[in-house]
Parts: structure tokens; C-alpha cells; sequence
């Protein structure tokens, strides 16, 4: 009888430990794709070609790249490139999985016959920037097979914007200017109608705004409890915002690592807030980061994007009207609204109550902000000294690559940290938009 006894407490107690440990096991590769199987390129070309190792959590997807004769090189990277004194004929590029051989291919023929432009076009086609503010316009060629490529910018008023060999506007003056984009084959055009304001108003104190960042997974069945929390404090607040960074799912965040280490996350849900305090419990109090907000913050952020279904560039402002020492900033892409089964588990009688009717797994779950990539280190990039003084303001561009499924459902969100890594501020914005410095009433 007590053997048996003991048994039976030994299983309650087990049902009663109620955070999802991550113990990954190996997951062998089972196949490889490439984003281009066939390609037509010129002497001096370059091509870059994407492999895609599936299962998406494959434990290792490391590759080898590969090319059948001298008409091409590889590099480790995947850029192909065609050597100017390359003569017709084909040539085929295999990338290999290091993880059970699997193996996709390419076929590039190489001809020297010359493919004219037919037009170009640019994006975006209108754009409004405050004084100092920059932004990226983007040349496509027709027919993508064209031979030349090569274009040139030009602004018809320098005094309001310029543009730099890479298409990079920079708003100097209020006025309006034409920005020109010109082939170098056909003499094709396209053009940019810029707007410039003045220089915005910089707040005496901005909008305060709480972070929640939350690791987790559609396989973790005790994950919807963090879920659940924060639909009660989005229905009390929009003050509080949230970033959901996945691990060994079909959205795992590469990127993760040195947040996993620095928090020490060794199952999942683990929530923080700001950095700084750990949100956690069966039923999370939807109060511990409402009671966070401060009526105020010293330090203002302003965000501008241009978002592809792939990758763009992300402009961001922050703004000090006290110092801050060692300052740093970190860049997220997300995208709200993806839809996947989510793992649901409750235990009656241990705190852990039916959610979402109880459901397991819950289908076509709704999952919001989950971070695609962290466009800086996720732990912060520098902000130099003699920018995060009293009254001063630091601004960067930064590229973002990153895999979406809507571009409509696309996010930006920076925060600013200090010498310890406590969140500071933070500014959640669509993508696609400019959102200025936000004025604390």
C-alpha cells in the first residue's frame, strides 16, 4: 500500500508542474529547396540563390554549395556569380545538406545575347519626410532577364532632397522635389514625388509604454495562459504591447539565443516585462505590468518604414531629454494575425482554469505579434555617447530581412535600454507608416 501510495503522489506532483520544459530532441533534415531552379545570366552577372531546409526546426541546416564546371563560382553564402570571361553554356549549382545529403539544384544558362530594357518603375512612388528625414526608394527593372541593369538617380531640386547612388532620399528643406530614376539601357524613366515638412515638434514628455516579450510555442500547451493574460490587459490598456518570440515551431526566432541565456529561459511560457520583472503564475495578474505605466516618459520614439514581403528599411528616432549612459536600441519585425493549431492544457483543482473553451489543440489559433526577426542584436545595438545626451536625438536606418506571410500584418517595434537592459520605452507601429514622437497629455 505505500509503494502504491507513494506512486500516486509521485503522479499528482508531476501533473502539478505546469511549465512546458523544452527539451529538444534532433530533428533530422528531410529535404531541400531553392528559391530559383533555373536562371539565364550574362558574363559578369551575379545571382543569389536562397536554400530552404525543411522541417523548418531541422536541428541542423547547415548546406554546401557547389558548381559543376568553371562557367560559375558559389560562395558559402549561396551568390553565384559568372566570370566576366565566361563563355555560352550552362552550368548547374547544387546545394547539398550537411544533415543527410539532401541535395536541390539550379540549371544556369550562360549567353551573351543581349536582353534590352523595357521599362522601370519605383517604389515608393510618393513619400512625405520631415527635415533630416531619409528614405529608400527601390528601382525594378522589366524584363528581370535584362542584360544592363545599371541605373542612375537624380532630384530636380537638390535644395529640398537629394538622393545618393543607392536611391537613398535625404529631405533638406521644406518643398517638394521630383526624384528620378534612369536606365543606363533605353534610357528608361520613373519618378518620386517628394514632400518635405518642417521638423516636427519635439514633445516635453512623450507617451509611456510598457514592453511584454514572451517566449513560446504552438506546441506548448501551457503557453495559452500568457495569451489569456495579456487579452485582459489589451482590453484595459494600449499602453502595454507585446512580442511573442517562438522557439522550435514553424516561427522560430534564430535570433533568440543571448535572450534565452540572459533570462535564463529554460521552459516556456517565460514572460518578462521591460526586461526587468518576471510575469508569471498560473493565472498572470493582468495588473503587474499595467501597474508599470508612468504617466510620462523623458524619452520618445518615432518610426518610419518601407516593408516588402521580405525585407525593406526601418528608420527610427529616439529622443532624450535626460542622458542616459551606455544606451542601447533593439529593432523588431513582427507580424500579427498568423494562424496555427496552439497546444492547450489546463489541470482543474491546480490553478490553471479551462481557457479558450479547452480545446486541444485549439484550431486556426489566432497568434499576434510574433517576432520575425530582431532587425539589431536582441539584446541591443550601441547608441553612441554624444547622441544619448540631454536633449538630443539619435536616428538610424537600419535593413530588415525576415519571412512574412502578409505584408498588410506587418509590425515595427523599437525600444530604448539602458546600462542595465531595463526598457526605458518602447513604440509598436504598423508597418508601411510614419509615426511621429507621441506628445504624453
Amino acid at each position: 500500500m505505500k509503494k502504491i501510495s507513494f506512486g500516486l503522489m509521485a503522479l499528482f506532483l508531476g501533473l502539478a508542474f505546469t511549465s512546458c520544459v523544452n527539451n529538444i530532441d534532433t530533428v533530422a533534415v528531410t529535404g531541400v529547396s531553392l528559391n530559383q531552379t533555373s536562371a539565364t545570366l550574362f558574363p559578369g552577372n551575379t545571382l543569389q540563390l536562397t536554400a530552404t531546409v525543411q522541417p523548418n526546426e531541422a536541428t541542423n541546416k547547415s548546406v554546401r554549395w557547389s558548381s559543376s564546371n568553371n562557367k560559375a563560382t558559389v560562395s558559402s553564402t549561396g551568390k553565384v556569380t559568372i566570370p566576366a570571361d565566361a563563355t555560352p553554356g550552362s552550368v548547374t549549382i547544387t546545394v547539398r545538406t550537411v544533415d543527410g545529403g539532401k541535395t536541390a539544384t539550379c540549371t544556369i544558362t550562360v549567353t551573351t545575347a543581349h536582353i534590352a530594357v523595357t521599362g522601370v518603375t519605383v517604389s515608393p512612388t510618393t513619400t512625405s519626410l520631415a527635415v533630416g528625414g531619409t528614405r529608400q526608394l527601390t528601382a525594378t527593372i522589366a524584363p528581370a532577364t535584362a542584360s544592363n541593369k545599371n541605373v542612375t538617380w537624380s532630384s530636380n531640386n537638390e535644395a529640398v532632397a537629394t538622393i545618393n547612388a543607392s536611391g537613398l532620399i535625404t529631405a533638406k528643406a521644406i518643398g517638394t522635389a521630383t526624384i528620378t530614376v534612369r536606365t543606363t539601357d533605353g534610357n528608361k524613366t520613373a519618378t518620386c514625388t517628394v514632400t518635405v515638412t518642417a521638423e516636427p515638434m519635439i514633445p516635453a514628455l512623450f507617451v509611456h509604454k510598457v514592453l511584454v516579450e514572451d517566449l513560446t510555442g504552438t506546441w506548448c500547451g501551457y503557453c495559452t495562459r500568457m495569451f489569456a493574460a495579456m487579452d485582459k490587459v489589451l482590453g484595459l490598456t494600449n499602453k502595454v504591447v507585446e512580442a511573442y518570440i517562438h522557439t522550435s515551431d514553424q516561427w522560430n526566432l534564430s535570433a533568440k539565443d543571448p535572450w534565452v541565456t540572459k533570462f535564463e529561459a529554460a521552459g516556456v511560457p517565460t514572460a518578462y516585462i521591460n526586461r526587468t520583472t518576471k510575469w508569471t503564475g498560473n493565472e498572470p495578474s493582468p495588473q503587474v505590468p499595467i501597474n508599470m505605466i508612468q504617466s510620462s516618459s523623458k524619452y520618445g520614439i518615432a518610426i518610419s518604414s518601407t516593408l516588402g514581403a521580405t525585407s525593406g528599411t526601418i528608420e527610427v528616432s529616439f529622443y532624450f531629454r535626460e542622458a542616459v549612459t551606455a544606451a542601447k536600441c533593439v529593432v523588431y519585425v513582427l507580424e500579427d494575425g498568423l494562424i496555427a493549431d496552439q497546444s492547450n492544457f489546463y489541470i482543474p483543482g491546480n490553478g490553471i482554469g479551462i481557457l479558450y473553451g479547452g480545446a486541444n489543440p485549439i484550431k486556426n489559433f489566432v497568434h499576434r505579434n510574433v517576432v520575425r526577426a530582431s532587425v539589431t542584436h536582441i539584446l541591443g545595438n550601441d547608441i553612441p555617447a554624444d547622441k544619448s545626451i540631454k536633449d538630443s536625438m539619435y536616428k538610424a536606418t537600419f535593413s530588415a530581412n525576415y519571412t512574412s506571410t502578409k505584408i498588410a500584418n506587418l509590425l515595427v517595434m523599437a525600444m530604448l535600454l539602458d546600462n542595465t537592459g531595463k526598457v526605458l520605452n518602447v513604440q509598436l507601429v504598423p508597418a508601411n507608416q510614419t509615426v511621429d514622437f507621441e506628445a504624453a497629455l
